[in-house]
């Protein structure tokens, strides 16, 4: 799925897309560096989970950055937008970064989490930095497993006393 995000001509503010709710798949986003003029530029992207995801992204285009992951959560109790750093990270061209899994479901409030992952970097000369961001769907951990199995386990029995 491929998408081409230009950002606005004020280059000293960073834009920010809202590219939907993401889900798992390999996504392609590209910036014009045309207009930047400067030896770095900034892009912001905002975007949700439609699940819980582990997020990989690469970079080309650039020769080094810096990327930032946020999540913008609002709290029900505070009536107020928390917003938590996720991962800081230097990028370099090619490279691929683990961001970590992260929720679609809410910690604390009432609706889903939104991200913001914003990049500044040095373009390479090449008019279009792209960002390929993959969404993998979360695997539950080995304790889950075996969590859920002793449950199962313990309906089954409760089930076979039942009958007899």
């Amino acid at each position: 799925m491929g998408v081409t995000m230009v950002s606005s001509a004020a280059a000293e503010s960073l834009t920010s897309p809202d590219l939907g709710r993401l889900a798992p798949g390999s996504y392609s986003f590209s910036v014009s560096t045309d207009e930047f003029m400067s030896s770095t530029f900034g892009q912001a992207f905002t975007f949700g989970l439609a699940q819980d995801s582990t997020l990989s992204m690469s970079f080309t285009g650039l020769d080094v950055g810096a990327a930032l992951l946020t999540r913008n959560q609002f709290n029900l109790s505070t009536g107020q937008t928390d917003t938590t750093l996720l991962s800081r990270l230097m990028v370099f061209e090619g490279q691929t970064y683990d961001l970590g899994t992260v929720g679609a479901t809410p910690e604390v409030g009432v609706a889903p989490p939104s991200y913001k992952l914003m990049l500044t970097a040095m373009p390479t000369g090449a008019s279009l930095v792209t960002l390929n961001l993959n969404v993998a769907a979360a695997v539950p951990e080995p304790a889950t497993w075996g969590l859920m199995g002793l449950g199962l386990m313990g309906v089954a029995i409760a089930a076979r006393r039942r009958v007899a």
